[in-house]
């Protein structure tokens, strides 16, 4: 599994495109060919099923809280656990970030831990995509689409291509009635040096995760406690614990792509938009 990391990142470091041979000039090969290439080098492990825990304070690691949520939805168990234990998560979920060593198997080439300075190149790759600074195309009539999803799924593409290791990477959400009408936020998380993580989001800028967690809890509008979830980097949205996948991100199925449509796409584009553009995008620096 690992040479087959290792491999597949090689095809990536000249760009998302599969390199031709020195004499050839190079080619664009697709939108879809480098989203392929990125999806190969992603993490997946094996999720629970069925109806999420409650006692999520009780886990022992980060592996095991998300274990917990099962398949359910982030607001089903935001709305059933009560504000007391709410508080006793989201304590819980804080101490676990802070304790995580990032002992994980290393993979040659990548990094297992980012410097604030990486992590600062990580943001502002975010932030200067073309379809993060003006999302205007991608909006539906009658539809306010705030695309955190869509810049934490850009963060990951991005730190893949930088050579962060597949598993150093999360997803931090937040859950709840929040000013400005928030159903709930999401933002890419990157493991750093000292037992922090940090988290890439032009809401509160580049910050390590306690700093996120507690600017995130200010948009609390109510009562009810807003609810911090961890996840792998890979999960789409806070409905499911499905991971990305092509109906989700082009409304086509499985290499349909020729069957892909604009109109018909929820996201406008949003995502093809964003491989297109990736795919001429000159070989980055690699992290070290």
């Amino acid at each position: 599994m690992k040479r087959l990391l290792f491999i597949s990142f090689s095809l990536l470091a000249l760009s998302c495109t599969k390199s031709q041979p020195l004499q050839v000039e190079r080619k664009i090969a697709s939108w879809h060919s480098c989203y392929e290439l990125l999806s190969d080098i992603v993490y997946h492990s094996q999720k629970s099923n069925g109806y999420g825990s409650t006692g999520f304070h009780f886990s022992k690691s980060l592996t095991e809280v998300e274990d917990l949520y099962g398949d359910e939805s982030f607001f089903s168990i935001q709305s059933r656990v009560s504000n007391q234990e709410i508080k006793k998560n989201n304590t819980k979920l804080n101490k676990l970030l802070n304790e995580d060593n990032g002992a994980i198997d290393s993979i040659e080439d990548k990094v297992n831990t980012v410097t604030r300075t990486q992590a600062q190149n990580l943001y502002d790759d975010m932030t200067s995509t073309p379809c993060v600074r003006n999302d205007g195309p991608y909006q539906r009539p009658g539809v306010s689409l705030g695309y955190c999803f869509g810049r934490a799924i850009i963060s990951h593409f991005h730190a893949l291509r930088r050579g962060v290791h597949p598993e150093s990477m999360k997803k931090i959400w937040v859950v709840g009635p929040m000013r400005g009408n928030w159903g709930h936020h999401v933002a890419y998380m990157v493991r750093g040096e000292y037992g922090k993580w940090f988290v890439i989001d032009n809401v509160t800028g580049l910050v390590p995760h306690d700093e996120w967690i507690e600017s995130l809890k200010t948009f609390k509008n109510t009562s009810s406690e807003l609810m911090f979830f961890v996840t792998e980097a890979n999960r789409f949205g806070p409905e499911s614990s499905k991971v990305y996948n092509t109906v989700d991100l082009f409304n086509v199925s499985n290499r349909n792509w020729n069957q892909f449509d604009r109109e018909s796409d929820y996201y406008r584009g949003f995502f093809r938009d964003f491989f297109a553009w990736l795919d001429e995008q000159p070989k980055p620096e690699i992290f070290k």
